[in-house]
């Protein structure tokens, strides 16, 4: 939280005090292009949390000792983290827009 507040600090700060009343669609751009940074930022870091996990539970399941080893469970939830981590990183690609040839397949009676 501590960098999105300097960063925005940073942000203002080369507006040379002028407000962003004073050139409103510059303005809102940049917070925007900062907004969809921290964004992809904070996603990426919530899906190297389930890259982490996924290893950890792979690692248990065929490596370790006790009740992680070769069992289903740990499997499964190494296999879930995996996907997890996929559809974190997905929601970061932008979004794909149906062709024309599409739409009129769908619009089909």
């Amino acid at each position: 939280m501590i960098d999105l507040v300097s960063r925005l600090e940073a942000l203002m700060a080369s507006w040379n005090g002028a407000t962003c009343f004073q050139f409103k669609p510059e303005c809102a751009e940049q917070v925007r292009q900062l907004a969809a940074e921290i964004r992809r930022e904070e996603n990426e870091a919530c899906a190297q949390l389930c890259d982490d996990e996924a290893l950890e539970a792979w690692k248990a399941y065929k490596t370790g000792r006790g009740p992680g080893r070769a069992n289903p469970r740990t499997d499964g939830m190494s296999d879930g983290a995996e996907i997890l981590a996929g559809k974190i990183r997905a929601r970061m690609e932008p979004k794909r827009l149906p062709t024309a040839a599409e739409v009129r397949g769908i619009l089909k009676p």
